[in-house]
């Protein structure tokens, strides 16, 4: 009798890799996975040594963008090239003299008559610590000159070597510093002049020069635009010196700089075209659409007027505006007001705008001062006033196309202009075509950037003994410029919802969110850090700076903290890390002064809130915090977020540094800050995957970010030594290149801060912490290499992590609709198709128990279902390497489906868990696209519309999947721009016109926002427009897939089996079911899973576990005691043969069928262990 049990057992048992073969797609092709460049921060930055290396890069490629007048942003000095032509930036070698051995700089001849001096004067040379000094006791001629080859050679981000060509057409920017002293004679005096050759040394026309013929000035900026001639140029002349002058003439800074002058064709959100990173265009530029421009026929008092025409086909292509003019006295002009935006979300104002105007005179064209053609700009403030204004000539053309342009600063900010194309006391005819104004935004840089550079400057220049001169110097430039060009008195118009009630008009100072605009509400988060960033200066600068900037900056900063508490609205954006940079901020500012008030202010502001400002009845710490999973955290948009977590940590790391541990004023507000802190950082750790993976937050999908944004992570050090725990496993993008690039460099000022200067002092103090921190809770486990995050409203998990592969939620159209709109579930478990074709999800599991092993981490979920009410049962098993997924479910009643299924992930991403080689192409570091057989057979491209695989085992990343019976791999269809499909190549493709990604991007791009609001799985980044998407591929363990219906029984029990592995995982492990009914496979009365390391065995509401080589076991959870010895002993004898639906599997721990001394034994065995 015994041997035929077995023998039965032995027939049901299954293992996997030997059930049935894989069922693939039609098509065998598959889209490669996509590359990933990820590495642990502990293992990017695992020292100071490597902290102090940023620090440099950071000093470096910011001092390489400076102006001289000291900013760092807005200047087309920083080169880039597209498809080997140059893009941008400055092609003049050696351009502040400060290289060189001989009497001449490097890069540099001379030839003349005047005397030519190489000074070295930090103090009064204008850009570095050398300038170049022309003298001439007499009428004389000096010329410096530079010649550039074309192509030339370059240094794109200042470090990585190129070649590039200066392509035809191109605008180019001529800028030079000079100063004169005496400067007089009859030449063009003190000149800049750029001249193009072609291979012969034959001149191409096209040279500009600028120049100053007389008097005494300090330094002053030559600027010239230049066009490249039509014929591509094999050469670039580069002059400057005296031409028929005396006196004595400095030159500094000699820079010619290609310029990005191309236009967008987004319209604007007044109508106006917005140009390449900057401001705007002209409407109607062309005169060829509408509005049509004003003409004003007569501005003379007295003159006949002029014969206006914007209809003739005159213009360089199209229609053109033409004046004509019969007498001298007139002066008529064509003029355009043109507004940045209806909301003053958008402004003119800034450095560098330029203005250009195609115009021809007829022949016999006369005007009383030789010129008579103009071009005159005006810009006004929000109320309309005019508050500035340059006018350009031109002369006659004698018939041919002309063009008066020009470069130049505007008042800031600058709402309206005015542009008026003028004859100008003249007789004849003037055609006018093509204008246009451009600023030249060339890096996207928020305004307090510079200050987070003066900073970072000043934070060297301590460090590094406070010896550095020239460091000095242009940490000195900086702060001057910023703190008289990026701060702003008057109120933004584009904000004036977002100020208090009556505080319109306060003159407190505040930091604009761009130079040429700002997005609504984003003046809060730039003012917060210009703060912080300025406070940082100022603190490591005291010895640094001149006693007039220590003063100005010190007003500024008490002005900044004013207006963030008691002018505007309380973190405008709802995002908390802003908030605490500026809580940082102030005090930075109360320590900097030792201001017992400012610092009993800001203790009251965190704890309770003061009446008048944007807390005036809540604490700060009540206000920026919501519950999340149990844990108080510093929200961002109402949610977590799996990036500005990690700046709002590094945030918390850097107050808790700046506050004392004893301080009357303060109270107990370090105390209060870092329970706050250790609240959020237990629940950082907890979202962590084993990986360092975190997932799906409230704006962005994953966190980490660059090694370049030490924001996110400049802290965690910190957090991990208060844990003890191994926060710097935290994933980030590591360098694409063996020499570290950042294509804006000027937004390095941003993160200067509190990215290089936090970290390096972060990190001497609080070296990284190795342990890994084992955990078993209610939202979260992690055992070695293995992870889970479980959502709170169903206990689902977010993501899985096994041993470097990561799985998420699936999302699938619930097919209801709320007043947002279709709700989209996210979802893991069980999904079925009922006897109407209808696919449904229903598994929220309410409770949860763990039990752990020496060797091995278990969790059970239990929860009834809403609809059927089914009762679930979710158990996961882990050794710390792979992962077990077993789902039980009962029904309740009778019920049909035609398909059972559990939903257990997609694959996302594979990163392998040893250090990435920065520019190194890793195979096996990738985002997954593809799903292949066990034998490495293609199965499932999931980038496709169309296709499924069926298999016992599938392989992806660096992972394998394995399920019992079987698992299925299903592509959702695409959906279009109404319901978009993830990782659908149509969809994709359909979506490009508002929402711009490319395949293998995958969650990155097309899964964000999807946490906290079910209704918005994606909102654009680049429009606003919400994109919903609506399903996404599917794998899943396969139960029941029938054409008709089949029949299920109250009270009868079904089973998932899914295992995770990494791919090298040579244990296989088999599932020994006992079927209900000898005709069907699908019901179960207990089903076991055994592998060499454990035994699980699960009868519907009992389940047994047995750790093997700890020699423990689990009944129903619990560690076995004496009374579970007797109560085996009183099922002795019992067999599966005798009654199949009551025999207690729990106890026959051999697993023979039979309930004999051989389970007693062991029982008792695992009992004394």
């Amino acid at each position: 009798m015994k041997t035929k049990i077995i023998a039965t057992a032995l027939a049901m048992l299954v293992s996997v890799s030997t059930m049935t073969s894989p069922i693939m797609a039609e098509s065998s092709a598959i889209t490669s996975d996509a590359n990933l460049f990820l590495d642990r921060v502990d293992r990017v930055y695992p020292d100071v040594a490597t902290a102090e290396k940023q620090l440099q890069f950071f000093k470096t490629n910011l001092l390489n963008n400076q102006q001289p007048d000291g900013r760092i942003d807005n200047f087309p000095q920083k080169v880039t090239i597209s498809a080997g032509n140059l893009v941008t930036g400055n092609i003049t070698t050696n351009m502040g003299f400060e290289q060189g051995t001989s009497s001449t700089p490097d890069g540099w001849s001379y030839t003349g008559t005047s005397n030519l001096t190489w000074i070295h004067d930090l103090e009064t040379s204008y850009e570095g610590a050398r300038m170049l000094k022309l003298e001439a006791l007499s009428e004389s001629d000096g010329s410096l000159k530079q010649t550039i080859s074309n192509p030339l050679d370059v240094l794109v981000d200042y470090v990585t070597p190129a070649t590039a060509v200066v392509k035809q057409d191109s605008l180019l920017l001529l800028s030079a510093y000079v100063k004169t002293e005496q400067l007089s004679g009859s030449g063009k005096g003190v000149y800049v002049k750029v001249s193009f050759k072609d291979a012969g040394g034959a001149d191409l026309g096209n040279s500009t020069m600028v120049a100053v013929n007389q008097g005494t000035q300090d330094w002053k900026e030559l600027r010239g635009l230049v066009t490249v001639p039509s014929t591509q140029p094999t050469q670039i002349v580069i002059e400057a010196g005296l031409d028929g002058a005396m006196g004595t003439v400095y030159l500094d800074g000699i820079r010619l700089m290609r310029i990005d002058s191309s236009i967008s064709t987004a319209a604007g959100s007044a109508g106006v075209q917005v140009g390449n990173k900057g401001a705007a265009a002209i409407p109607n530029a062309n005169f060829d659409s509408t509005p049509a421009w004003t003409a004003n026929k007569q501005l003379n008092a007295s003159g006949p007027e002029a014969a206006i025409n914007q209809t003739l086909a005159n213009g360089v292509s199209g229609k053109g505006g033409q004046i004509v003019s019969t007498s001298a006295d007139t002066v008529a002009s064509l003029s355009m007001n043109a507004t940045a935006s209806s909301n003053g979300t958008r402004q003119f104002g800034g450095d560098y705008r330029i203005f250009s105007v195609k115009y021809k005179t007829l022949p016999g064209f006369t005007a009383a001062d030789g010129k008579g053609v103009a071009a005159k700009i005006s810009y006004k403030d929000k109320s309309g006033q005019v508050i500035g204004s340059r006018t350009f000539y031109g002369g006659s053309t004698d018939g041919n196309w002309g063009e008066i342009s020009g470069v130049f600063d505007t008042e800031y900010p600058v709402y309206t202009m005015s542009f008026e194309l003028l004859l100008d006391h003249a007789i004849g005819t003037v055609i006018f075509d093509n204008a246009s104004f451009i600023g030249i935004d060339q890096q996207s840089s928020s305004t307090e950037a510079g200050f987070g550079a003066a900073g970072l400057f000043a934070y060297i220049w301590e460090i590094t003994g406070k010896t550095d001169a020239l460091l000095a110097k242009q940490a000195r430039k900086t702060l001057d410029f910023y703190m008289h060009n990026r701060v702003q008195t008057i109120d933004n118009p584009a904000n004036a919802d977002k100020l208090l009630t009556g505080a319109a008009n306060s003159g407190a100072a505040y930091v604009p969110y761009y130079v040429s605009g700002s997005t609504t509400g984003a003046d809060y988060p730039t003012t917060a850090f210009g703060l912080h960033n300025l406070a940082s200066a100022l603190k490591y600068g005291q010895e640094l700076f001149t006693s007039a900037q220590l003063a100005e900056g010190k007003t500024q900063a008490y002005s900044m903290w004013k207006w963030l508490t008691r002018v505007v609205q309380f973190s405008t954006q709802k995002s908390q890390n802003q908030a605490l940079v500026a809580l940082l901020g102030g005090i930075e500012v109360a320590m900097l002064y030792d201001d017992a008030a400012l610092k009993a202010e800001i203790y009251d502001y965190y704890t309770k809130g003061i009446p008048g400002t944007n807390l005036p009845d809540k604490a700060f710490r009540d206000e920026a915090r919501e519950v999340v999973d149990g844990k108080s955290i510093f929200y961002e948009v109402k949610g977590f977020d799996v990036s500005y977590a990690g700046v709002s940590l590094s945030d918390l790391a850097e107050i808790i540094g700046e506050l004392p541990d004893q301080d009357a004023s303060f109270k107990d507000l370090k105390a209060v800050i870092h329970a706050d802190g250790m609240e959020m950082a237990e629940y950082f750790n907890s979202r962590l995957a084993a990986d360092g993976w975190i997932f799906a937050g409230s704006r962005h999908n994953e966190g980490g970010g660059s090694s370049f944004n030490m924001g996110n992570f400049s802290g965690l050090s910190y957090w991990a030594q208060a844990l003890n725990s191994d926060l710097g496993r935290f994933l980030i993008k590591g360098p694409s290149a063996v020499t570290p690039s950042y294509g804006e460099t000027a937004n390095l000022g941003h993160i200067a801060v509190h990215g290089p200067v936090a970290l390096h002092r972060t990190i001497q103090q609080y070296p990284w912490v190795p342990s890994e921190q084992q955990k078993l809770e209610d939202y979260t486990f992690r055992k070695g290499k293995v992870s889970a995050y479980y959502k709170n409203e169903n206990r689902q998990p977010l993501h899985i992590s096994v041993s470097g592969t990561d799985f998420i939620e699936n999302l699938v159209d619930s097919g209801t609709t709320t007043s947002k709109g279709p709700k989209i579930d996210r979802i893991m478990g069980m999904y079925f198709k009922d006897g109407n074709d209808k696919w449904q999800y229903d598994d929220v599991k309410s409770t949860t128990a763990n039990m752990s092993t020496p060797g091995y981490f278990v969790r059970k979920d239990t929860g009834v279902t809403t609809a059927k009410s089914n009762v679930t049962k979710q158990y996961y098993i882990t050794n710390g390497k792979s992962l077990y997924n077993v789902l039980a479910v009962q029904f309740s009643s009778d019920q049909s489906y035609k398909s059972l299924n559990q939903l257990i992930g997609l694959p996302y991403m594979s990163v392998p868990d040893y250090p990435y080689v920065p520019a190194s192409v890793d195979p096996r570091m990738v985002r997954i696209n593809g799903i292949y057989g066990s034998d490495g057979t293609p199965l499932l491209d999931l980038t496709k519309d169309t296709g499924e695989a069926t298999a016992p085992e599938m392989r992806m990343g660096t992972a394998k999947v394995s399920g019992w019976p079987e698992l299925k791999a299903v592509n959702a269809p695409a959906g279009g721009t109404a319901k978009p499909t993830w990782l659908s190549t149509a969809d994709i493709n359909q979506l490009n016109a508002g929402f711009t990604t490319t395949n293998g991007k995958v969650m990155d791009d097309l899964y964000t926002k999807a946490l906290w609001d079910p209704t918005n799985v994606r909102v654009s980044d680049n429009n606003g427009v919400t994109v919903q998407f609506a399903n996404s591929d599917k794998i899943m363990v396969k139960l029941t897939d029938s054409a008709a219906p089949v029949n299920y029984k109250a009270g009868e029990w079904v089973y998932f089996v899914a295992k995770y592995a990494p791919d090298s995982d040579t244990d296989s492990f088999t599932v020994t079911p006992v079927q209900t009914y000898s005709t069907r496979s699908d019901v179960l009365q207990s089903i076991t899973i055994e592998d060499s390391g454990m035994k699980f065995v699960l009868n519907g509401s009992s389940d047994l576990f047995v750790d093997k080589q700890a020699g423990s076991v689990r009944l129903n959870g619990v560690k076995a005691t004496a009374s579970d010895l007797a109560a085996l002993w009183q099922e002795r004898g019992r067999t599966i043969a005798g009654d199949k639906a009551s025999f207690p599997y729990q106890h026959d721990l051999d697993g023979n069928g039979i309930i004999d001394l051989t389970d007693l034994s062991l029982l008792g065995l695992y009992i004394n262990n």
